[in-house]
């Protein structure tokens, strides 16, 4: 796609900035901001659809007419600047943000005392977080108060994880990532990563973590802080598949379905219909089941399943499996797709949802960059990634030719995942 010149990108950022000023006036809603008190994002939920894309437009503008004005050398030079994480990293290891209340002042010397840090680094890494990160501020020369940033991370455990799980997790293995790929070329085996050589071990990402239930705890705060983005809530899935016209009775297994989000949101809307939910963690499986409504608890059933291992429920009328494939490399996913086999009857559907990456070039640059990161980041952990829509045809073919393709569309209210449908036609 052509990159607009300066000029047109100059006049749709003032354009849709003065739309979405004008949608906080008319609303009553206060301006963009870091000071400690304001809100946690700029456009509430329930915002329509078209101011929430003029906000986009002026985000994805301003950083394409950053890179122009730049050039490409002062872009290489300005880009690759991976000390810039080194002070969030350090903000949240030494848990610096909680080091002082919200609304109170503080100094380099008594973060020093709190952290056990020498002053001097803490003086060094505040400052560089202020000036590249808005976390914190220094309304006077040496004196420390919280930004809306800091505060975030102070009081929402969440936020506070996710920055943690980038700056330590994502970080090591990215850095490390060139050596495993020197030291296992080609690799699609999840215990030959970046995270696998950061961390020195022959386990997998997953494996590794049952090993350390801290960094574990972590990451799950971290899935949980991520699946609870709008995008990827589970009343999406109600619309987006022909879920009244299966038969009255029927049934659909949820393979990987963790706490059993999406099947219980459905068994609430469609009364003549069973789920069963499957996931290889037994406790997440016996939290799960203690938990859900009363409502649906005889329609909604939780089962501890391996997906490596052949399907237990034979005979249902879906198997739907959400956001799991792309966690394995294709050698791995032919492998749970191959496993559905013995279970399935003719005409039974396998419903893929997950991520659907765009041909290069097919969408604006500043959209196609967050399915790259997002894609490589999997390389970095998991050896895997997101895929084409030819990816995912070619997946089902080299798994049995007995998948029948019969559609796949973007899932309404999503910017990346997919519904993928396939029928079994064993004839």
């Amino acid at each position: 796609m052509s990159t607009p010149s300066m000029t047109q990108l100059s006049a749709r950022i003032g354009e849709n900035t003065a739309k979405v000023n004008a949608y906080l006036a008319s609303h009553d809603l206060p301006g963009p901001s870091f000071e400690v008190d304001a809100p946690q994002q700029l456009l509430p939920p329930g915002t329509d659809a078209e101011m929430v894309l003029a906000r986009q437009s002026v985000i994805d503008d301003c950083l394409e007419l950053r890179n122009l004005l730049l050039g490409p050398r002062e872009h290489i030079m300005t880009t690759h600047q991976a000390i810039n994480l080194v002070s969030p990293k350090a903000i949240t290891a030494f848990r610096l943000a909680h080091a002082f209340p919200v609304g109170s002042e503080t100094t380099f010397a008594e973060l020093a005392a709190a952290s056990g840090l020498g002053e001097t680094h803490v003086r060094k890494l505040v400052r560089h977080a202020v000036s590249v990160h808005n976390l914190f501020a220094e309304p006077r020369p040496g004196v420390i108060t919280h930004s809306a940033a800091s505060r975030l991370l102070a009081e929402d455990d969440a936020v506070h994880s996710w920055v943690e799980y980038a700056t330590h997790e994502l970080w090591d293995a990215a850095f490390h990532a060139p050596d495993a790929m020197r030291r296992f070329p080609g690799s699609g085996e999840p215990n030959e990563t970046g995270f696998s050589v950061a961390n020195a071990t022959d386990k997998s990402f997953f494996a590794f973590m049952s090993d350390h239930p801290d960094r574990l705890r972590r990451f799950a705060a971290v899935m949980r802080y991520i699946t609870q983005r709008p995008e990827l809530g589970p009343e999406l899935v109600v619309g987006a598949f022909p879920w009244g016209e299966l038969p009255a009775g029927g049934t659909v297994v949820d393979v990987g379905g963790s706490h059993g989000l999406v099947c219980i949101e459905l068994a609430s809307k469609f009364p003549t219909l069973k789920f069963v939910v499957q996931d290889l963690d037994e406790p997440v499986i016996r939290d799960a089941d203690a938990r859900k409504p009363a409502e649906v608890a005889d329609r909604v059933t939780f089962m501890a399943h391996n997906f490596f291992n052949p399907q237990p429920v034979h005979g249902a009328d879906v198997y739907f499996v959400r956001a799991v494939l792309h966690n394995w490399s294709d050698k791995y996913a032919v492998e749970v797709l191959r496993n559905l086999i013995p279970a399935l009857k003719p005409g039974a559907a396998v419903v893929v949802n997950d991520v659907v990456t765009p041909e290069a070039g097919s969408v604006p640059k500043v959209a196609e960059r967050q399915f790259r990161i997002s894609d490589l980041s999997q390389v970095l952990l998991l050896n895997a990634g997101d895929r084409e829509l030819a990816g995912w045809t070619s997946l089902f073919g080299a798994a049995d030719p007995r998948f029948k393709f019969k559609g796949a569309a973007p899932m309404p209210g999503s910017t990346r995942m997919w519904m993928i449908h396939y029928v079994w036609e064993d004839a």
